[in-house]
């Protein structure tokens, strides 16, 4: 009888899809640059793969951008009137040659990546344009 009972749950009509695999999405670091692999996205849970190919620390920020910011984030982060964001994930700053893999669940919006090291003049690297944004849209 428990033969039976497992061949007929484990009849294909029965099985429910399973969900579909989280994206992996490359993103390359260097002076002063943030190079990702892919400027649009769907919604939900996305693998992003940091990788510091330059010769300084860089560290990773990912940030909420309003939909009516106006200009770009480089423009935000460059200008005198700044409007806040949300920070969604900080990764350890990472020396040269290292990187980081980690999972976001990201619903439709516009997002920024950013790099707040500082260099020896008190500069950030993002001032200095090592910085980017992307879109999840349905």
């Amino acid at each position: 009888m428990l033969l039976v009972l497992l061949g007929v749950g484990c009849a294909p009509h029965a099985t429910a899809p399973l969900p579909r695999s989280a994206p992996v999405v490359a993103l390359e670091m260097r002076e002063y640059s943030m190079q990702l692999a892919a400027a649009t996205l769907e919604p939900g849970r996305i693998i992003l793969r940091a990788f510091n190919h330059g010769d300084l620390d860089h560290q990773l920020t990912v940030v909420a951008l309003p939909n009516d910011l106006p200009g770009t984030l480089d423009e935000q982060l460059r200008g005198k009137e700044r409007l806040p964001t949300l920070p969604i994930a900080v990764l350890p700053v990472r020396r040269p040659g290292h990187s980081n893999v980690f999972a976001l669940d990201l619903p439709a919006g516009r997002y920024g990546v950013v790099c707040f090291v500082r260099g020896p003049a008190g500069m950030t690297h993002a001032r200095k344009g090592m910085s980017g944004e992307f879109l999840v849209v349905n």
